[in-house]
């Protein structure tokens, strides 16, 4: 079995399950530390941050950028979503996926 990168998973998982479609969203932490440390350096390097950086906002200790929020979606290959990371933002409008008031 050939190993794969943390922001290949979402990509090869659907692969792996007959392109059948699952909804997975995680929170950052789960992701960020699940990486090896060199795997976390390269996923804040195209984040345009730093690996501390990012481990702050994942323990809670700063808040998240919405510019940071919408890379690290990007990069995670969505299963990181930026609502998760800044609630008070609408996502959803930008997405197109806002549901319309009556």
């Amino acid at each position: 079995m050939t190993a794969i990168t943390a922001w290949e998973f979402p990509k090869k998982l659907l692969q792996l399950i007959n392109r059948s479609v699952i909804i997975c969203c995680m929170e950052l932490k789960t992701y960020f530390m699940a990486m090896t440390v060199s795997d976390r350096d390269e996923f804040s390097a195209r984040c345009e941050t730093s690996r501390q950086h990012i481990t702050n906002i994942a323990y809670g200790n700063k808040p998240c950028a919405e510019k940071l929020a919408i890379a690290i979606d990007r990069e995670s290959g969505g299963v990181v979503k930026a609502e998760t990371l800044r609630a008070d933002v609408d996502f959803a409008y930008l997405r197109g996926t806002a549901k319309n008031a009556a």
